[in-house]
């Protein structure tokens, strides 16, 4: 008796076709299924790999017998990118990724066919988002590092201060290369020269958190709080969420980020860093539409605000998402 996972696989019968003919038939199937994706069934998303292959095999036949295929090539391109972009969406309309290993152990494609290993292409753009988020977050590193060496240059810190900047220096290094435990040590190292850094005991929070030590997380956190209390009004716990929601972001923590994000917005629906951050967790949890809804708010909303910075800030990453992703891929 044929599995049920060989059905999804099984294309229909056919007319006879010429090659050409079966190959444009092949890429409007693909055309159509793809655009229309956000309402397909469980059967009809999975016969687009099915319908790849077909294309693929029909492109690769034509080429080899010299045929002009130019136009064919471009379409199958552009569907192709469609495709990809659109992976999430996929996943979701078959039911996840276990269900699309059931259908290629069953399937056996060839490594080459990239559509089969959709999921994997998935991943991948999820790491590409990460470390585009993380080279944002070095350009501000690099500006931090600009002030901080005006101000060893010009006001002539003393040892001590120069001591902790050192470690701090040391411990944005090694959050970027994704050493934790050593960043946490350079970080507490700074903290025994300046008990009450704010940021620092945000990053000792956070670091503490993502190492799984929630006690002393919590701990750490809470001097945070208290330590923007004493140095700013009555918007330190802002600050705060602020400070923590970027640092979660550092550390490829988007759920966290969004948490604070999310009650920065309960106490201040007009923030525009609360939007950036949003914005920077639906792009990198791969949610293309939400991430330019929140990046466009955090645009207009900075501008009205003045802070001219965090608007130009926007506006590149707006620009570049919009380059890299359609509009039109759907939400789920």
């Amino acid at each position: 008796m044929r599995s049920r996972a060989a059905v999804f696989i099984e294309p229909k019968a056919q007319k006879p076709q010429t090659p050409a003919e079966a190959l444009r038939d092949a890429l409007h199937r693909l055309e159509t299924q793809v655009g229309g994706m956000k309402h397909s069934t469980k059967f009809e998303a999975l016969m687009i790999p099915v319908w790849f292959d077909e294309a693929s095999t029909l492109l690769s036949t034509l080429r080899h017998e010299a045929a002009k295929v130019q136009a064919e090539a471009g379409r199958f391109e552009m569907v192709a990118a469609q495709f990809k972009q659109k992976g999430t969406v996929f996943l979701r309309r078959i039911g996840g990724v276990e269900a699309l290993h059931e259908v290629r152990r069953t399937h056996n494609p060839d490594p080459d066919a990239w559509w089969w290993f959709i999921d994997d292409v998935v991943v991948a753009q999820r790491k590409a988002r990460i470390g585009s988020l993380l080279r944002w977050g070095v350009v501000a590193g690099l500006v931090l590092l600009i002030v901080v060496l005006a101000y060893n240059m010009f006001l002539a810190p003393d040892p001590a201060t120069r001591a902790r900047v050192r470690h701090q220096f040391a411990a944005e290094d090694l959050i970027q290369e994704g050493d934790f435990p050593a960043a946490l040590h350079e970080v507490n190292q700074a903290l025994a020269l300046a008990p009450d850094d704010p940021g620092m005991l945000v990053w000792q929070g956070v670091l503490e958190d993502v190492l799984g030590n929630a006690d002393r997380a919590e701990e750490a956190f809470a001097a945070a709080e208290r330590a923007f209390d004493q140095r700013s009004d009555s918007k330190s716990t802002p600050a705060f969420l602020m400070a923590r929601a970027q640092a979660y972001l550092r550390v490829g923590h988007p759920e966290a980020t969004k948490a604070d994000a999310e009650r920065l917005l309960e106490r201040d629906p007009q923030s525009a860093e609360a939007h950036f951050y949003l914005g920077a967790v639906y792009e990198t949890l791969g949610d293309v539409p939400s991430a330019i809804v929140y990046y466009e708010q955090a645009s207009t909303l900075a501008q009205q605000a003045g802070e001219f910075e965090l608007a130009a800030t926007t506006r590149i990453r707006l620009a570049e998402l919009l380059r890299s992703a359609p509009l039109n891929t759907p939400t789920e």
